[in-house]
């Protein structure tokens, strides 16, 4: 049972590691100023609170195994998604209104797909300001280190300075991407957008296994792609699908 003499200690205590925290985030501001101002003028944003900033960029590498989902951007990143889905979402209903749900869906899907969020952090320079172990700095090409850090980005903007300057600010770098939403969705669904084109046409798509190799574990299947029974194009891949939406891609690009 807690007594009150306890409880006020308790209370004294939790002051005193507030003071604490407050003192050594003055501390970290000022040698963040300097250390993070370059990335700050490329995301467009100067944070109020530089801790949250550096808690973004620190790779769970660079933490203590046991304290590295506390410590690290893997918080924020959670965080982040969810903002960034919203802010998305919100995005192209309001922007796409030609476009049905399942169109809506695949929109946001390609402009928050990793690979895409990779690109966007390495635009604003985001990888090279990761915090990461010196014999781990080969983690800042990884494209999962890379998306994970965009978003907790995002998370941290929100938690400085709320919903809509988190908005503000992430569309503009999309705005800087200059954005071809329609071949974004293309490149959502390739079979989809390949079979149209082939039906225009009167000419039939089909995909056949061209070849598997690897051990159970670690199957690779080539792909190919046939128009009117030719092979068109080939694509290899870890799964069959994914080899097939590949080669559906590649024969896009070449298909007249």
């Amino acid at each position: 049972m807690i007594t009150l003499r306890g409880y006020i200690k308790s209370l004294m205590k939790r002051r005193a590691v507030r003071k604490g925290l407050k003192k050594r985030r003055k501390i970290l501001s000022q040698k963040a100023i300097e250390q993070f101002s370059g990335l700050e003028k490329n995301i467009g944003y100067i944070f109020n609170d530089k801790s949250l900033l550096k808690l973004a960029l620190t790779h769970p590498s660079s933490v203590n195994s046991a304290s590295a989902r506390i410590n690290s951007n893997q918080r924020l990143e959670f965080l982040g998604d969810a903002i960034l889905q919203t802010i998305i979402s919100d995005f192209v209903y309001h922007n796409l209104d030609d476009k049905q749900e399942g169109d809506l869906t695949r929109a946001r899907i390609a402009m928050t797909h990793g690979k895409f969020l990779a690109q966007l952090a390495q635009r604003l320079k985001i990888p090279e300001n990761l915090i990461l172990p010196k014999k781990l700095s080969h983690l800042r090409d990884v494209a999962s280190a890379k998306e994970d850090a965009f978003e907790s980005l995002v998370g941290a903007i929100y938690l400085d300075a709320g919903f809509e300057q988190a908005k503000r600010i992430v569309l503009a770098w999309y705005e800087a991407a200059t954005l071809n939403v329609d071949e974004m969705l293309t490149s959502q669904n390739p079979k989809g957008k390949l079979q149209e084109l082939a039906a225009k046409k009167s000419m039939s798509v089909k995909y056949r296994l061209a070849s598997q190799s690897g051990p159970d574990h670690d199957k690779k299947f080539e792909m190919e792609v046939l128009i009117d029974d030719v092979p068109y194009a080939s694509a290899t891949a870890s799964s069959k699908k994914e080899a097939e939406i590949k080669a559906a891609q590649i024969a896009l690009e070449k298909f007249v």
